[in-house]
């Protein structure tokens, strides 16, 4: 597959390598579980790999913190707000773990919503922002009422979106919350995203036949998505997530002795520490790691500009379609 220029390396992320794990930013501790819940075996078998994605998740959800992020951002202009418009609002890292403290973000007349979260046609089942609906905002007190809409002549893609802030008469609960990003300078808001990448699964099929693997690939299963945004803390948050990341694996190496003639070399903090141990849920998106081809000068104690990428660990929702030889 490498050889044939299907998959980039054996770190690509959408192989089951060690290499190619760490790189999508699994966790050691998840790989760890997924092996005592399938036990061990001299037989050839098949394993489900909703069960390996299931374990990821399992151990992720009480371990990472929760950030907004929008995949595919509509501008959206609060018609009623001034320009000048500030309110900071108070978002927690993490809903059922107080210790992982909040954020405190910026909401302006300017914000972006996924492109999911509006149509331009009512219907029963949908709930999110259409045009004369409603919507709340998570975390913010009064909900958004769609008045007009842009949209491509060409493509019908919405390019604007106009709304109305509900803040006058009595409050009235709406039927669903949506994530957001605003826009403000002052405060960095947005952290904009260079690239986000998505595996798909790399064969087409469940169990296809060793001889026929080369011609059952997809071609298309790596979805690379520009111009995602996130709410802004980004930064301050992989600082901690790579402080706390070197704290354990300096205990890691103290607890490690390797006698002195043992003709092995002895594990540095670099091999255990990479971009990887940047890890967060996107709020109702999936969970997400840095690459390790990102620059973040902050980070990387270096200058030039930042450029940040980053990959899916796993998806919130089960993919039926994947299976582990």
């Amino acid at each position: 597959m490498i050889e044939g220029g299907y998959v980039s390396d054996w770190d690509d992320i959408r192989l089951y390598t060690i290499n190619a794990l760490r790189r999508r930013g699994v966790p050691p501790g998840a790989i760890v579980s997924f092996v005592h819940t399938v036990g061990v075996t001299t037989a050839m078998s098949t394993i489900d790999l909703t069960k390996f994605d299931e374990c990821i998740r399992q151990y992720l959800e009480p371990r990472t913190p929760r950030l907004m992020m929008v995949l595919h951002p509509i501008k959206v202009t609060i018609e009623n707000l001034p320009e000048e418009f500030l309110l900071m609002v108070d978002k927690p890292f993490h809903p059922k773990d107080p210790k992982m403290g909040s954020n405190s973000l910026p909401f302006t007349r300017t914000v972006y919503i996924d492109s999911e979260d509006f149509r331009t046609t009512r219907s029963k089942e949908y709930l999110r922002l259409v045009p004369g609906g409603s919507v709340g905002l998570l975390y913010v007190p009064r909900p958004i009422t769609c008045t007009s809409f842009v949209a491509d002549p060409n493509t019908g893609d919405v390019l604007h979106i106009v709304c109305r802030y509900e803040d006058s008469g009595p409050f009235v609960k709406p039927k669903a919350y949506i994530q957001w990003v605003a826009e403000h300078a002052p405060s960095q808001s947005p952290i904009r995203v260079d690239e986000t990448r998505i595996a798909r699964p790399l064969l087409k099929s469940q169990s296809p036949p060793d001889e026929e693997i080369m011609n059952d690939i997809d071609q298309n299963s790596l979805e690379v998505i520009p111009g995602a945004v996130l709410e802004v803390g980004f930064t301050e948050m992989a600082k901690k997530a790579l402080a706390s990341a070197r704290e354990e694996a300096r205990v890691r190496i103290s607890s490690t002795a390797i006698p002195v003639d043992a003709g092995v070399t002895a594990i540095t903090e670099a091999q255990l520490v990479g971009h990887e141990c940047v890890r967060f849920q996107g709020l109702r998106t999936g969970y997400f790691a840095l690459d390790r081809d990102s620059v973040i000068p902050q980070l990387d104690d270096q200058a030039g500009p930042s450029s940040i990428i980053l990959n899916q660990i796993v998806s919130l929702k089960e993919d039926n379609r994947k299976n582990m030889k």
